[in-house]
């Protein structure tokens, strides 16, 4: 008899687990948990820490099937590129964006006092909002906003089941690097999705990495010089990288109760 209780003892502990980690879909996520993971994203959550390593290059090569063809001496190689570093802890970021053509280069810093909020309802929309702080070199002043955005929707991607990751309508961006365009440090993208690393009641880490590339080659038309050089071409080839690494971490924010 005290064999049978026993195991059965064991065998309610054991389904009680595995009802409980049927909420855990990320690697991070509490393995106990007794709310799903629509039930842990609701409420209102603070940017607590954020990092971004950003790089951009197009590499712009020209050529010629003959010397003489290139006339205004533009044959060769000619790199554009971007990167851009983000760290963001106790709503300090702090960014460096260097920009370099060929040999020339330039490098913007920004130290921007920052908060940012996500609110989330459990039928499937958000809202973002924020507040800013930074000094403008252009204006040579003190610069301070707020941002919002207007609710948008929010949905799981894959699947509902997996919940793996998730995408945002008009999801507001950190990007220091739009303050020289708009004044504001967020661009407004129209899709963004995140891979959910960890979703707890009191804590959220969205992820997003990308990795892209292409090559264009264009062959104009052929053209002559001064009718003694002929069948002279023009070959513009672009090469184009671009690599991103962001890492956001949210902190719950818990209502005081009276």
């Amino acid at each position: 008899m005290q064999g049978f209780t026993h195991s059965y003892v064991l065998l309610l502990m054991l389904l009680v687990i595995t009802s409980f980690s049927a909420c855990k879909h990320g690697a991070n996520d509490p393995l106990l948990s007794i709310y799903p993971r629509n039930e842990r994203l609701a409420g209102e959550w603070e940017l607590f820490t954020y990092t971004l390593d950003e790089s951009e290059s197009t590499e712009f090569n020209i050529s010629f099937n003959s010397t003489e063809c290139d006339t205004s001496n533009i044959g060769g190689i000619n790199t554009l590129k971007t990167i851009i570093q983000d760290a963001l802890e106790d709503t300090v970021l702090v960014s460096t964006i260097n920009n370099t053509q060929g040999s020339v280069g330039s490098t913007l810093n920004y130290d921007i006092t920052l908060t940012y909020i996500l609110k989330f309802n459990k039928s499937g929309l958000y809202r973002a909002s924020g507040t800013y702080q930074y000094y403008s070199d252009l204006d040579q002043a003190q610069v301070t906003g707020t941002f919002i955005s207007e609710e948008n929707s929010w949905y799981w991607e894959r699947s509902s089941k997996e919940k793996w990751a998730i995408s945002f309508m008009n999801f507001p961006v950190i990007a220091a690097d739009a303050i020289a365009e708009t004044g504001l440090p967020v661009r407004f993208e129209g899709v963004q999705t995140f891979d959910v690393l960890r979703l707890s009641c009191d804590d959220l880490q969205l992820d997003y990495q990308t990795d892209e590339n292409s090559v264009v080659t264009q062959a104009f038309e052929p053209y002559t010089i001064a009718d003694t050089v002929q069948n002279c071409q023009k070959t513009l080839t672009a090469t184009y990288d671009f690599e991103a690494n962001a890492n956001w971490v949210f902190k719950k924010i818990i209502e005081e109760t009276p």
